[in-house]
Protein backbone atom coordinates (compact mmCIF):
# COMPACT_ATOMS: atom_id res chain seq x y z
CA UNK A 1 0.00 0.00 0.00
CA UNK A 2 1.25 3.68 -0.71
CA UNK A 3 3.28 5.44 2.00
CA UNK A 4 1.09 7.86 3.84
CA UNK A 5 2.50 8.27 7.30
CA UNK A 6 6.11 7.82 8.39
CA UNK A 7 7.03 6.80 11.72
CA UNK A 8 9.96 8.73 12.18
CA UNK A 9 9.84 11.87 13.94
CA UNK A 10 8.15 14.82 11.96
CA UNK A 11 10.13 18.15 12.53
CA UNK A 12 7.63 20.71 10.78
CA UNK A 13 9.38 23.85 10.19
CA UNK A 14 9.52 26.42 13.87
CA UNK A 15 11.16 29.79 13.73
CA UNK A 16 10.14 30.19 17.27
CA UNK A 17 9.86 33.34 17.91
CA UNK A 18 7.09 35.59 19.72
CA UNK A 19 4.97 34.75 17.04
CA UNK A 20 3.56 31.60 17.00
CA UNK A 21 5.06 31.05 13.03
CA UNK A 22 7.32 29.64 10.85
CA UNK A 23 8.76 29.68 7.60
CA UNK A 24 9.67 27.01 4.83
CA UNK A 25 10.97 28.76 1.97
CA UNK A 26 9.90 32.62 0.43
CA UNK A 27 8.63 33.04 -2.79
CA UNK A 28 10.87 36.50 -4.10
CA UNK A 29 9.52 36.70 -7.40
CA UNK A 30 7.40 34.90 -9.77
CA UNK A 31 6.77 35.79 -13.65
CA UNK A 32 4.37 33.93 -16.25
CA UNK A 33 5.99 33.98 -20.01
CA UNK A 34 3.29 32.80 -22.77
CA UNK A 35 0.80 33.60 -25.32
CA UNK A 36 -2.67 32.82 -25.66
CA UNK A 37 -2.50 29.03 -25.81
CA UNK A 38 -0.48 26.64 -24.02
CA UNK A 39 3.39 26.91 -23.56
CA UNK A 40 6.25 24.01 -21.86
CA UNK A 41 8.84 24.28 -20.09
CA UNK A 42 12.00 22.45 -20.69
CA UNK A 43 14.91 23.94 -18.22
CA UNK A 44 16.74 26.91 -16.97
CA UNK A 45 20.06 28.13 -16.47
CA UNK A 46 22.35 31.37 -15.15
CA UNK A 47 23.34 34.11 -17.78
CA UNK A 48 25.27 37.09 -17.31
CA UNK A 49 22.21 39.16 -17.76
CA UNK A 50 19.68 36.97 -15.62
CA UNK A 51 18.19 33.48 -16.73
CA UNK A 52 17.70 31.51 -19.90
CA UNK A 53 14.90 29.67 -20.50
CA UNK A 54 13.94 27.05 -23.17
CA UNK A 55 10.30 25.56 -23.63
CA UNK A 56 7.82 25.09 -26.19
CA UNK A 57 4.70 27.17 -27.64
CA UNK A 58 1.83 26.97 -30.06
CA UNK A 59 1.26 30.10 -31.55
CA UNK A 60 0.14 32.74 -34.07
CA UNK A 61 3.23 35.03 -34.55
CA UNK A 62 3.63 38.15 -32.19
CA UNK A 63 1.13 36.46 -29.96
CA UNK A 64 1.19 37.48 -25.96
CA UNK A 65 5.46 37.60 -24.92
CA UNK A 66 6.54 35.65 -28.31
CA UNK A 67 8.11 37.77 -30.54
CA UNK A 68 10.72 35.46 -32.24
CA UNK A 69 9.69 36.23 -36.05
CA UNK A 70 8.33 32.96 -37.42
CA UNK A 71 4.77 31.75 -37.94
CA UNK A 72 5.03 28.84 -35.73
CA UNK A 73 0.91 27.84 -34.98
CA UNK A 74 2.13 24.29 -35.36
CA UNK A 75 4.71 24.87 -32.40
CA UNK A 76 7.97 25.98 -32.14
CA UNK A 77 10.82 25.56 -29.32
CA UNK A 78 10.88 28.77 -27.38
CA UNK A 79 14.19 30.37 -26.31
CA UNK A 80 14.18 33.26 -24.26
CA UNK A 81 16.07 35.40 -21.56
CA UNK A 82 15.05 37.64 -18.76
CA UNK A 83 17.18 40.18 -17.01
CA UNK A 84 16.77 41.11 -13.23
CA UNK A 85 13.98 42.54 -13.35
CA UNK A 86 12.27 39.58 -15.03
CA UNK A 87 11.44 41.36 -18.55
CA UNK A 88 12.48 39.25 -21.80
CA UNK A 89 15.81 41.20 -23.06
CA UNK A 90 16.19 38.19 -26.33
CA UNK A 91 14.72 35.86 -27.59
CA UNK A 92 14.66 32.78 -30.81
CA UNK A 93 13.41 29.91 -31.61
CA UNK A 94 13.56 26.78 -33.11
CA UNK A 95 10.86 25.22 -35.59
CA UNK A 96 11.88 21.79 -35.78
CA UNK A 97 13.16 18.91 -33.41
CA UNK A 98 11.66 16.53 -30.43
CA UNK A 99 12.84 16.35 -26.78
CA UNK A 100 15.07 19.33 -27.40
CA UNK A 101 17.52 20.22 -24.07
CA UNK A 102 19.86 23.23 -23.44
CA UNK A 103 22.89 23.18 -21.15
CA UNK A 104 26.02 25.60 -20.79
CA UNK A 105 29.19 24.28 -20.19
CA UNK A 106 31.66 25.78 -17.79
CA UNK A 107 32.60 28.80 -19.90
CA UNK A 108 30.36 30.61 -22.53
CA UNK A 109 29.32 27.85 -24.68
CA UNK A 110 25.74 26.95 -25.15
CA UNK A 111 24.24 23.65 -26.93
CA UNK A 112 21.28 22.96 -27.71
CA UNK A 113 20.35 19.06 -28.43
CA UNK A 114 17.60 17.61 -30.01
CA UNK A 115 15.80 14.57 -31.76
CA UNK A 116 15.46 16.03 -35.75
CA UNK A 117 14.67 14.57 -39.25
CA UNK A 118 16.90 15.83 -42.36
CA UNK A 119 15.97 16.08 -45.94
CA UNK A 120 15.42 12.13 -46.14
CA UNK A 121 13.12 12.23 -43.36
CA UNK A 122 15.07 10.21 -41.14
CA UNK A 123 15.33 11.00 -37.40
CA UNK A 124 18.63 11.43 -36.30
CA UNK A 125 20.43 13.66 -33.34
CA UNK A 126 21.25 17.21 -33.74
CA UNK A 127 23.34 19.44 -31.71
CA UNK A 128 23.74 23.30 -32.07
CA UNK A 129 26.17 25.71 -30.58
CA UNK A 130 24.48 28.92 -30.13
CA UNK A 131 25.52 32.26 -29.13
CA UNK A 132 24.26 34.31 -26.58
CA UNK A 133 21.18 35.44 -28.31
CA UNK A 134 20.48 31.85 -28.79
CA UNK A 135 21.25 32.31 -32.82
CA UNK A 136 23.34 29.49 -34.23
CA UNK A 137 27.13 29.18 -34.81
CA UNK A 138 26.85 25.43 -36.03
CA UNK A 139 25.05 22.30 -36.12
CA UNK A 140 25.63 18.53 -36.27
CA UNK A 141 23.80 15.58 -37.36
CA UNK A 142 24.41 12.58 -35.90
CA UNK A 143 22.80 8.58 -35.80
CA UNK A 144 22.32 5.80 -37.37
CA UNK A 145 21.79 5.28 -41.26
CA UNK A 146 18.11 4.40 -40.56
CA UNK A 147 17.93 6.88 -38.04
CA UNK A 148 16.44 6.68 -34.23
CA UNK A 149 13.22 6.88 -34.50
CA UNK A 150 10.70 4.44 -32.66
CA UNK A 151 13.63 4.57 -29.87
CA UNK A 152 14.60 7.64 -28.96
CA UNK A 153 12.36 8.81 -26.03
CA UNK A 154 14.22 11.54 -24.55
CA UNK A 155 17.24 13.67 -24.65
CA UNK A 156 20.08 14.33 -22.17
CA UNK A 157 22.77 16.52 -22.50
CA UNK A 158 25.46 18.25 -20.54
CA UNK A 159 28.22 20.74 -20.90
CA UNK A 160 31.46 19.85 -19.86
CA UNK A 161 34.69 21.44 -18.34
CA UNK A 162 36.63 22.31 -21.57
CA UNK A 163 33.58 24.13 -23.23
CA UNK A 164 32.01 20.87 -25.81
CA UNK A 165 28.80 18.86 -24.37
CA UNK A 166 27.92 15.30 -23.70
CA UNK A 167 24.48 14.15 -24.95
CA UNK A 168 22.82 11.00 -24.22
CA UNK A 169 19.78 9.25 -26.17
CA UNK A 170 18.62 5.79 -27.28
CA UNK A 171 19.57 3.62 -30.16
CA UNK A 172 18.74 0.36 -31.80
CA UNK A 173 20.90 -0.32 -34.31
CA UNK A 174 24.96 -0.23 -34.90
CA UNK A 175 25.80 1.88 -37.89
CA UNK A 176 26.50 5.43 -39.32
CA UNK A 177 28.30 7.17 -36.19
CA UNK A 178 27.45 4.60 -33.57
CA UNK A 179 29.50 1.36 -33.64
CA UNK A 180 27.74 -0.65 -30.89
CA UNK A 181 24.92 -1.91 -30.41
CA UNK A 182 23.88 -4.56 -27.72
CA UNK A 183 20.11 -5.40 -28.17
CA UNK A 184 16.89 -3.86 -27.64
CA UNK A 185 17.36 -0.19 -27.33
CA UNK A 186 20.81 1.22 -25.84
CA UNK A 187 21.91 4.24 -24.17
CA UNK A 188 24.22 6.10 -26.77
CA UNK A 189 26.67 8.69 -25.46
CA UNK A 190 28.33 11.05 -27.66
CA UNK A 191 31.13 13.82 -26.89
CA UNK A 192 31.43 17.19 -28.72
CA UNK A 193 34.26 20.14 -28.62
CA UNK A 194 33.25 23.18 -28.91
CA UNK A 195 33.47 23.60 -32.75
CA UNK A 196 31.97 20.24 -33.18
CA UNK A 197 34.46 17.97 -33.68
CA UNK A 198 33.30 13.99 -32.15
CA UNK A 199 35.70 13.38 -29.37
CA UNK A 200 34.45 9.98 -28.52
CA UNK A 201 31.38 7.64 -28.60
CA UNK A 202 30.06 5.08 -26.53
CA UNK A 203 27.23 2.77 -26.01
CA UNK A 204 26.10 1.32 -22.73
CA UNK A 205 23.51 -1.38 -23.15
CA UNK A 206 22.43 -4.73 -22.57
CA UNK A 207 20.49 -7.22 -24.74
CA UNK A 208 17.15 -6.17 -23.50
CA UNK A 209 15.81 -2.27 -23.34
CA UNK A 210 17.71 0.62 -21.46
CA UNK A 211 16.23 3.97 -20.87
CA UNK A 212 18.01 6.69 -19.79
CA UNK A 213 16.57 8.42 -16.58
CA UNK A 214 19.52 10.88 -16.07
CA UNK A 215 22.86 12.49 -17.19
CA UNK A 216 24.88 14.54 -14.77
CA UNK A 217 28.34 15.95 -14.11
CA UNK A 218 30.71 14.96 -11.59
CA UNK A 219 32.98 17.24 -9.12
CA UNK A 220 36.08 15.18 -10.93
CA UNK A 221 35.30 16.18 -14.58
CA UNK A 222 33.34 12.92 -15.45
CA UNK A 223 29.90 12.17 -15.29
CA UNK A 224 26.86 10.27 -14.17
CA UNK A 225 23.97 8.36 -16.37
CA UNK A 226 20.82 6.64 -14.48
CA UNK A 227 19.67 4.03 -16.80
CA UNK A 228 16.87 1.52 -16.18
CA UNK A 229 17.00 -1.55 -17.77
CA UNK A 230 15.03 -4.57 -18.48
CA UNK A 231 18.06 -7.45 -17.94
CA UNK A 232 21.39 -8.07 -17.87
CA UNK A 233 24.06 -10.37 -19.44
CA UNK A 234 25.12 -10.09 -23.49
CA UNK A 235 26.34 -6.38 -22.88
CA UNK A 236 28.55 -3.76 -21.03
CA UNK A 237 26.86 -2.91 -17.88
CA UNK A 238 24.65 -5.74 -15.72
CA UNK A 239 23.25 -6.28 -12.21
CA UNK A 240 22.54 -9.89 -12.05
CA UNK A 241 19.39 -9.73 -11.53
CA UNK A 242 16.55 -10.28 -14.06
CA UNK A 243 14.14 -7.18 -14.15
CA UNK A 244 13.62 -3.38 -13.30
CA UNK A 245 17.07 -3.07 -12.70
CA UNK A 246 18.19 0.86 -12.04
CA UNK A 247 22.21 0.93 -13.17
CA UNK A 248 23.90 3.94 -12.19
CA UNK A 249 27.11 4.04 -14.15
CA UNK A 250 29.88 6.68 -13.68
CA UNK A 251 31.67 7.62 -16.58
CA UNK A 252 35.44 9.40 -16.33
CA UNK A 253 36.15 12.89 -19.04
CA UNK A 254 37.30 10.42 -21.74
CA UNK A 255 33.89 8.43 -22.18
CA UNK A 256 35.49 5.10 -20.20
CA UNK A 257 33.41 3.54 -17.42
CA UNK A 258 34.83 3.48 -13.92
CA UNK A 259 31.98 1.47 -12.14
CA UNK A 260 28.21 0.67 -12.30
CA UNK A 261 26.18 -0.18 -9.44
CA UNK A 262 22.22 -1.33 -9.30
CA UNK A 263 19.23 -0.46 -7.22
CA UNK A 264 15.97 -2.74 -7.96
CA UNK A 265 13.14 -0.92 -8.22
CA UNK A 266 14.40 3.08 -8.65
CA UNK A 267 14.38 5.42 -10.67
CA UNK A 268 17.25 7.85 -10.55
CA UNK A 269 16.79 11.74 -11.66
CA UNK A 270 19.18 13.21 -9.85
CA UNK A 271 22.84 12.92 -7.87
CA UNK A 272 23.80 14.77 -4.49
CA UNK A 273 27.98 14.11 -4.43
CA UNK A 274 29.37 13.39 -0.78
CA UNK A 275 32.54 13.27 0.92
CA UNK A 276 31.74 9.51 1.24
CA UNK A 277 29.18 7.94 -1.66
CA UNK A 278 26.40 9.56 -2.84
CA UNK A 279 22.15 10.96 -2.18
CA UNK A 280 20.42 9.54 -5.44
CA UNK A 281 16.74 11.12 -5.51
CA UNK A 282 14.22 9.58 -7.61
CA UNK A 283 10.76 7.81 -7.55
CA UNK A 284 9.48 4.33 -6.86
CA UNK A 285 6.02 3.12 -8.66
CA UNK A 286 3.65 0.32 -7.95
CA UNK A 287 0.09 0.21 -7.77
CA UNK A 288 -1.49 1.26 -4.70
CA UNK A 289 -4.73 -0.39 -2.52
CA UNK A 290 -8.41 1.15 -2.96
CA UNK A 291 -8.38 4.67 -0.65
CA UNK A 292 -6.32 8.16 -0.31
CA UNK A 293 -7.35 10.99 -2.71
CA UNK A 294 -6.14 8.97 -6.03
CA UNK A 295 -9.00 7.06 -6.94
CA UNK A 296 -8.75 3.26 -7.01
CA UNK A 297 -6.14 0.71 -7.74
CA UNK A 298 -3.71 3.59 -9.82
CA UNK A 299 -0.09 3.17 -10.68
CA UNK A 300 1.50 5.53 -9.09
CA UNK A 301 4.64 6.59 -7.03
CA UNK A 302 6.60 8.01 -3.91
CA UNK A 303 9.32 10.35 -4.45
CA UNK A 304 12.45 8.03 -2.94
CA UNK A 305 16.23 9.49 -1.61
CA UNK A 306 18.38 6.55 -1.54
CA UNK A 307 21.74 7.45 0.91
CA UNK A 308 24.90 5.05 -0.20
CA UNK A 309 28.24 4.54 0.45
CA UNK A 310 31.24 4.96 -1.98
CA UNK A 311 30.27 1.24 -2.74
CA UNK A 312 26.79 1.42 -3.48
CA UNK A 313 26.12 -0.25 -0.19
CA UNK A 314 22.87 1.09 0.70
CA UNK A 315 22.84 2.92 4.30
CA UNK A 316 19.58 4.39 3.91
CA UNK A 317 16.30 4.58 1.46
CA UNK A 318 13.23 6.25 2.50
CA UNK A 319 9.90 6.81 0.51
CA UNK A 320 8.00 11.03 1.11
CA UNK A 321 4.39 11.34 -0.38
CA UNK A 322 1.08 10.52 -0.14
CA UNK A 323 -1.45 8.28 -1.46
CA UNK A 324 -1.40 9.93 -5.46
CA UNK A 325 1.08 10.68 -7.78
CA UNK A 326 5.01 11.90 -6.35
CA UNK A 327 7.87 12.46 -8.45
CA UNK A 328 10.94 14.13 -7.46
CA UNK A 329 12.50 16.43 -10.28
CA UNK A 330 15.93 17.82 -8.40
CA UNK A 331 17.75 17.41 -5.44
CA UNK A 332 20.47 19.80 -3.52
CA UNK A 333 22.39 19.90 -0.36
CA UNK A 334 25.17 18.05 1.97
CA UNK A 335 25.05 15.89 4.94
CA UNK A 336 25.96 18.94 7.59
CA UNK A 337 22.79 20.80 5.95
CA UNK A 338 20.47 17.60 4.78
CA UNK A 339 18.70 17.67 1.55
CA UNK A 340 15.86 19.88 -0.51
CA UNK A 341 14.11 18.09 -3.27
CA UNK A 342 11.89 19.58 -5.50
CA UNK A 343 9.17 17.59 -6.84
CA UNK A 344 5.23 17.44 -8.36
CA UNK A 345 2.99 16.09 -6.32
CA UNK A 346 -0.72 15.16 -7.27
CA UNK A 347 -1.22 13.90 -3.20
CA UNK A 348 -3.28 15.85 -0.56
CA UNK A 349 -2.63 14.14 2.25
CA UNK A 350 0.25 11.66 3.73
CA UNK A 351 3.41 14.00 4.01
CA UNK A 352 1.98 16.61 1.77
CA UNK A 353 0.32 17.93 4.32
CA UNK A 354 0.86 21.65 3.34
CA UNK A 355 -1.47 20.76 -0.22
CA UNK A 356 -4.52 21.58 2.40
CA UNK A 357 -3.59 25.24 2.61
CA UNK A 358 -4.23 25.60 -1.13
CA UNK A 359 -7.74 24.38 -0.56
CA UNK A 360 -7.24 21.82 -3.41
CA UNK A 361 -9.69 18.77 -3.41
CA UNK A 362 -9.36 18.13 -7.39
CA UNK A 363 -7.91 14.51 -7.89
CA UNK A 364 -6.44 16.06 -11.38
CA UNK A 365 -4.70 18.78 -9.51
CA UNK A 366 -1.16 19.49 -9.00
CA UNK A 367 1.40 21.35 -7.18
CA UNK A 368 5.40 21.90 -6.84
CA UNK A 369 6.28 19.89 -4.10
CA UNK A 370 9.55 21.23 -1.78
CA UNK A 371 10.57 19.13 1.11
CA UNK A 372 13.55 18.90 3.25
CA UNK A 373 15.37 16.22 5.11
CA UNK A 374 17.95 15.96 7.22
CA UNK A 375 21.31 13.65 6.83
CA UNK A 376 19.15 10.88 8.20
CA UNK A 377 16.17 11.32 5.55
CA UNK A 378 14.04 12.30 8.33
CA UNK A 379 11.44 15.03 7.33
CA UNK A 380 12.24 18.15 8.46
CA UNK A 381 9.83 20.49 6.14
CA UNK A 382 7.71 20.42 3.20
CA UNK A 383 5.44 23.13 1.40
CA UNK A 384 3.66 22.95 -1.66
CA UNK A 385 3.61 25.51 -4.15
CA UNK A 386 0.59 26.08 -6.48
CA UNK A 387 -2.71 27.43 -7.01
CA UNK A 388 -6.48 26.76 -5.22
CA UNK A 389 -8.27 26.36 -8.58
CA UNK A 390 -7.76 22.54 -8.65
CA UNK A 391 -5.52 22.86 -11.76
CA UNK A 392 -1.88 21.54 -12.58
CA UNK A 393 0.95 23.39 -11.69
CA UNK A 394 4.64 21.76 -12.16
CA UNK A 395 8.34 22.16 -11.51
CA UNK A 396 10.74 20.82 -14.58
CA UNK A 397 13.89 22.52 -13.93
CA UNK A 398 15.53 24.22 -10.32
CA UNK A 399 18.78 25.84 -10.58
CA UNK A 400 20.76 26.63 -7.17
CA UNK A 401 22.44 29.62 -6.69
CA UNK A 402 23.53 29.58 -3.18
CA UNK A 403 22.55 30.82 0.13
CA UNK A 404 19.59 28.85 -0.17
CA UNK A 405 18.34 30.60 -3.02
CA UNK A 406 16.71 28.60 -6.11
CA UNK A 407 15.82 29.51 -9.58
CA UNK A 408 12.26 27.43 -10.59
CA UNK A 409 11.05 27.06 -13.52
CA UNK A 410 8.09 24.68 -14.73
CA UNK A 411 4.02 25.78 -15.64
CA UNK A 412 1.37 27.10 -14.51
CA UNK A 413 -2.23 27.28 -15.59
CA UNK A 414 -4.34 30.59 -15.92
CA UNK A 415 -8.26 30.24 -16.62
CA UNK A 416 -9.27 33.29 -14.84
CA UNK A 417 -7.72 37.25 -14.68
CA UNK A 418 -7.24 36.67 -10.80
CA UNK A 419 -4.07 35.16 -8.85
CA UNK A 420 -4.75 31.89 -6.67
CA UNK A 421 -2.94 30.82 -4.18
CA UNK A 422 0.75 30.66 -4.82
CA UNK A 423 0.42 31.73 -8.40
CA UNK A 424 0.20 35.71 -8.08
CA UNK A 425 2.32 37.27 -11.63
CA UNK A 426 2.22 40.80 -12.21
CA UNK A 427 1.48 39.92 -15.79
CA UNK A 428 -1.71 38.08 -15.26
CA UNK A 429 -4.01 40.09 -17.26
CA UNK A 430 -1.30 40.45 -20.33
CA UNK A 431 -2.29 36.65 -20.29
CA UNK A 432 -5.64 35.72 -19.32
CA UNK A 433 -7.58 32.57 -20.02
CA UNK A 434 -4.32 31.52 -21.69
CA UNK A 435 -4.16 27.93 -20.58
CA UNK A 436 -0.29 26.56 -19.42
CA UNK A 437 2.30 28.95 -19.63
CA UNK A 438 5.85 28.95 -18.75
CA UNK A 439 6.43 29.98 -15.09
CA UNK A 440 9.79 31.13 -13.61
CA UNK A 441 9.52 31.18 -9.43
CA UNK A 442 12.61 32.61 -7.02
CA UNK A 443 12.57 30.98 -3.60
CA UNK A 444 14.54 31.19 -0.34
CA UNK A 445 15.42 28.95 2.13
CA UNK A 446 14.31 30.83 5.15
CA UNK A 447 14.01 28.09 7.43
CA UNK A 448 15.32 28.48 10.92
CA UNK A 449 17.33 25.04 11.32
CA UNK A 450 18.99 26.40 14.18
CA UNK A 451 15.49 26.74 15.77
CA UNK A 452 14.83 23.44 15.11
CA UNK A 453 13.76 21.31 18.57
CA UNK A 454 15.53 17.83 19.59
CA UNK A 455 14.00 14.62 19.12
CA UNK A 456 12.86 12.93 21.90
CA UNK A 457 14.91 9.70 21.23
CA UNK A 458 12.42 7.90 23.53
CA UNK A 459 12.96 9.85 26.74
CA UNK A 460 9.44 11.62 26.15
CA UNK A 461 6.39 9.23 23.99
CA UNK A 462 3.24 11.20 23.06
CA UNK A 463 0.34 8.47 22.85
CA UNK A 464 -1.92 7.40 21.33
CA UNK A 465 -0.81 7.98 17.85
CA UNK A 466 -2.77 8.36 15.94
CA UNK A 467 -5.55 9.58 18.45
CA UNK A 468 -9.25 10.62 17.78
CA UNK A 469 -8.90 13.33 20.50
CA UNK A 470 -6.35 12.95 23.55
CA UNK A 471 -3.07 12.00 23.42
CA UNK A 472 -0.86 11.95 26.47
CA UNK A 473 2.81 12.38 27.58
CA UNK A 474 5.02 10.34 29.07
CA UNK A 475 8.92 10.48 30.37
CA UNK A 476 8.80 14.32 31.71
CA UNK A 477 7.03 17.10 33.10
CA UNK A 478 5.42 19.50 30.10
CA UNK A 479 5.83 22.93 31.43
CA UNK A 480 4.19 24.09 28.15
CA UNK A 481 3.28 22.14 25.18
CA UNK A 482 2.19 24.04 21.66
CA UNK A 483 -0.08 22.25 19.23
CA UNK A 484 1.28 23.57 15.39
CA UNK A 485 -0.78 22.64 12.43
CA UNK A 486 0.71 21.57 8.74
CA UNK A 487 1.02 24.95 8.02
CA UNK A 488 3.32 25.46 11.51
CA UNK A 489 0.70 27.93 12.63
CA UNK A 490 0.03 27.57 16.87
CA UNK A 491 -3.27 26.28 16.77
CA UNK A 492 -3.09 25.65 20.53
CA UNK A 493 -0.84 26.47 23.37
CA UNK A 494 -1.31 24.87 26.93
CA UNK A 495 0.57 25.51 30.32
CA UNK A 496 1.43 22.69 32.98
CA UNK A 497 -0.26 19.53 31.59
CA UNK A 498 0.66 16.24 30.32
CA UNK A 499 -2.68 15.78 28.58
CA UNK A 500 -3.65 17.56 25.45
CA UNK A 501 -6.88 17.44 23.52
CA UNK A 502 -6.75 17.70 20.09
CA UNK A 503 -10.74 17.90 19.69
CA UNK A 504 -12.28 20.40 17.68
CA UNK A 505 -9.42 20.55 15.07
CA UNK A 506 -9.65 18.85 11.52
CA UNK A 507 -8.37 15.35 11.38
CA UNK A 508 -4.79 15.78 9.74
CA UNK A 509 -0.83 15.67 10.92
CA UNK A 510 0.20 18.13 14.03
CA UNK A 511 3.85 18.98 15.70
CA UNK A 512 3.56 19.13 18.99
CA UNK A 513 6.53 20.71 20.71
CA UNK A 514 7.21 20.04 24.77
CA UNK A 515 8.94 22.23 26.77
CA UNK A 516 9.76 20.31 30.17
CA UNK A 517 10.64 21.41 33.81
CA UNK A 518 13.91 21.03 33.10
CA UNK A 519 14.02 23.22 30.27
CA UNK A 520 14.27 20.57 27.32
CA UNK A 521 12.43 21.14 24.16
CA UNK A 522 11.25 18.35 22.25
CA UNK A 523 8.98 17.97 18.99
CA UNK A 524 7.33 14.85 17.64
CA UNK A 525 4.44 13.97 15.34
CA UNK A 526 0.78 13.55 16.30
CA UNK A 527 -1.50 12.70 13.69
CA UNK A 528 -5.50 13.46 14.16
CA UNK A 529 -7.89 10.42 12.96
Amino acid sequence: MKHIITKSTLIIGLVLAASCAFGQIRIDWQQSYGTSVNEYAYNIFETENGLMTFGFVYTDPYDGLYDCGHYVSYGADWLFEINNEHSIINQNCYTKGLYPKLCKANTDKCYIATISFNIHNIWNLWITRIDDGGNPIWYRELGTTEGLANSASDVFSIGTLDGGVVVAVLCNEASGDITHHYGGTDCWLVKLDSLGNMVWETTLGTQSNENVTCLQNASDGGFYVGLKSGLSGNGNIGCGQPENNCILVKMNASGQQERNLCFPQFDICSIVELDEGFLLAGHYSFNVEPGGNCGDGIHTSDCCLLRCDSEGTIIWKKNYGGSCIDKTVKVFGSEEKGYTVFSNSRSLDGDVASASQLSVTDVDAGNIWVFHVDFDGDLVWERCIGSELGLLESVKDVINQGDGEYAIVGECTWFDEVSSGDVNCSNNLILPNSGTNIWILHITDIFDYDAVPESSDGEVAIHPNPTNSIVRITGAEATEVQVFNSLGQCVKTLQSTNEVSLEGLPQGVYLLRVTTADGKVFSDKVVKE
